[in-house]
Protein backbone atom coordinates (compact mmCIF):
# COMPACT_ATOMS: atom_id res chain seq x y z
CA UNK A 1 0.00 0.00 0.00
CA UNK A 2 1.54 3.28 -0.73
CA UNK A 3 1.30 6.07 1.32
CA UNK A 4 -1.50 8.79 1.72
CA UNK A 5 0.06 11.93 -0.58
CA UNK A 6 -2.55 13.90 1.86
CA UNK A 7 -1.59 12.81 5.33
CA UNK A 8 1.35 11.01 4.81
CA UNK A 9 -0.53 7.99 6.30
CA UNK A 10 -0.34 4.38 4.80
CA UNK A 11 -3.60 3.84 5.80
CA UNK A 12 -6.42 5.29 3.49
CA UNK A 13 -8.58 7.69 4.41
CA UNK A 14 -12.60 7.36 5.60
CA UNK A 15 -14.52 9.36 3.27
CA UNK A 16 -15.93 11.98 5.13
CA UNK A 17 -19.79 11.43 6.68
CA UNK A 18 -22.16 13.87 5.34
CA UNK A 19 -25.54 15.25 6.90
CA UNK A 20 -27.72 17.14 4.18
CA UNK A 21 -29.70 19.90 5.60
CA UNK A 22 -32.46 21.39 3.81
CA UNK A 23 -34.72 24.19 4.55
CA UNK A 24 -37.38 25.70 3.03
CA UNK A 25 -39.40 29.05 4.82
CA UNK A 26 -42.63 28.81 2.79
CA UNK A 27 -42.94 25.23 1.04
CA UNK A 28 -46.23 25.89 0.26
CA UNK A 29 -46.12 29.06 -1.80
CA UNK A 30 -46.31 28.19 -5.16
CA UNK A 31 -43.85 31.05 -6.19
CA UNK A 32 -41.01 29.28 -3.67
CA UNK A 33 -37.69 28.49 -5.88
CA UNK A 34 -35.60 26.06 -3.75
CA UNK A 35 -37.13 23.16 -3.39
CA UNK A 36 -35.89 20.68 -1.29
CA UNK A 37 -35.32 18.16 -4.26
CA UNK A 38 -33.55 20.81 -5.61
CA UNK A 39 -31.47 21.46 -2.33
CA UNK A 40 -30.39 17.69 -1.98
CA UNK A 41 -29.70 17.33 -5.11
CA UNK A 42 -27.06 19.84 -5.26
CA UNK A 43 -25.57 18.51 -2.27
CA UNK A 44 -25.81 14.73 -3.40
CA UNK A 45 -23.73 16.00 -6.60
CA UNK A 46 -21.26 17.88 -4.21
CA UNK A 47 -20.73 14.99 -1.97
CA UNK A 48 -20.35 12.72 -4.69
CA UNK A 49 -17.70 15.23 -6.78
CA UNK A 50 -16.17 15.38 -3.05
CA UNK A 51 -16.00 11.73 -1.65
CA UNK A 52 -18.06 12.11 0.86
CA UNK A 53 -20.88 9.77 2.17
CA UNK A 54 -24.30 10.80 3.03
CA UNK A 55 -25.33 9.44 6.17
CA UNK A 56 -28.67 11.44 6.53
CA UNK A 57 -30.92 14.04 4.70
CA UNK A 58 -32.84 16.70 7.27
CA UNK A 59 -35.47 18.64 6.41
CA UNK A 60 -37.34 21.25 7.80
CA UNK A 61 -40.20 23.03 5.43
CA UNK A 62 -42.13 26.20 6.77
CA UNK A 63 -39.25 27.12 8.83
CA UNK A 64 -37.92 30.43 9.43
CA UNK A 65 -34.12 30.60 9.04
CA UNK A 66 -33.16 33.08 12.04
CA UNK A 67 -33.45 31.05 14.92
CA UNK A 68 -31.94 27.05 15.44
CA UNK A 69 -34.79 26.78 17.80
CA UNK A 70 -37.53 24.68 16.74
CA UNK A 71 -35.06 23.57 13.73
CA UNK A 72 -33.45 20.41 13.69
CA UNK A 73 -30.01 22.12 13.59
CA UNK A 74 -29.31 21.78 16.72
CA UNK A 75 -29.34 17.62 16.48
CA UNK A 76 -26.48 18.24 13.27
CA UNK A 77 -24.35 19.91 15.86
CA UNK A 78 -24.73 17.12 18.48
CA UNK A 79 -24.08 14.88 15.99
CA UNK A 80 -21.18 16.54 14.71
CA UNK A 81 -19.53 17.18 18.24
CA UNK A 82 -20.41 13.49 19.12
CA UNK A 83 -18.16 12.69 15.82
CA UNK A 84 -21.69 10.59 14.12
CA UNK A 85 -20.96 13.01 11.33
CA UNK A 86 -18.40 15.21 10.09
CA UNK A 87 -19.64 17.81 8.24
CA UNK A 88 -22.92 19.05 7.20
CA UNK A 89 -23.89 20.30 3.51
CA UNK A 90 -26.13 22.53 2.52
CA UNK A 91 -27.70 24.00 -0.53
CA UNK A 92 -26.70 27.54 0.42
CA UNK A 93 -25.72 29.32 3.67
CA UNK A 94 -29.10 31.02 3.96
CA UNK A 95 -30.46 27.71 4.18
CA UNK A 96 -28.79 26.93 7.21
CA UNK A 97 -29.45 30.32 8.87
CA UNK A 98 -30.09 33.97 7.80
CA UNK A 99 -27.36 35.39 9.66
CA UNK A 100 -23.96 34.02 11.43
CA UNK A 101 -24.55 35.68 14.60
CA UNK A 102 -28.64 35.47 14.72
CA UNK A 103 -28.69 31.59 14.18
CA UNK A 104 -27.97 30.62 17.70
Amino acid sequence: MTPDTLTGSSFPQQPKRAIIYVRVSRYRDKDEKISPELQIDACNTLAEREGMVVIDVLQDLDLSGKYFAKRQVEQIIERIKRGKADVVLVWRWSRFGRDATLSS
